[in-house]
């Protein structure tokens, strides 16, 4: 199965981090621009208007790029620390590696369960929204 999120996600949410990502991994790697191309089974000249900004490559290339480079599709996408937690949680999940193996699964389980929570109560919101505009016949 195709993975289809759309470009236009990565070019509004991160223009500028993605060609510097590509650049900044590629030569981590020790890899030229045609070697990468023939990794990612993408044509160089692909390669080359993603790495200078030209393009958007697709979510099925940044996977092939992902796997080419042995790195996460979030390290080409996003800039570094933007998904990392804030300092405070980083030195709470700190702590909580500390703690015996039983406690922390509660802790995970407990966590878990917040998280289903809220997305429960996002959707039954939305559910509610889109019943309330058919209701009105917008």
């Amino acid at each position: 199965m195709a993975i289809t999120t759309p470009a236009y996600f990565i070019r509004r949410h991160h223009p500028v981090s993605l060609d510097r990502n590509l650049v900044q991994l590629r030569k981590a790697k020790g890899l030229t621009q045609d070697q990468m191309a023939e990794l990612t089974g993408v044509h160089i000249s692909s390669i080359r208007s993603y790495e200078a900004g030209r393009a958007t490559p697709s979510a099925e290339v940044v996977k092939n790029i992902a796997i080419a480079l042995s790195v996460s599709a979030d390290q080409i996408i996003f800039k570094a620390g933007e998904r990392d937690p804030d300092d405070e949680l980083r030195l709470q999940f700190e702590a909580l590696s500390k703690l015996p193996l039983e406690d922390q699964k509660t802790i995970s389980n407990l966590i878990d369960s917040l998280v289903v929570k809220n997305q429960t109560l996002n959707m039954a919101h939305l559910l509610d929204a889109t019943r309330r505009k058919q209701a009105t016949g917008d």
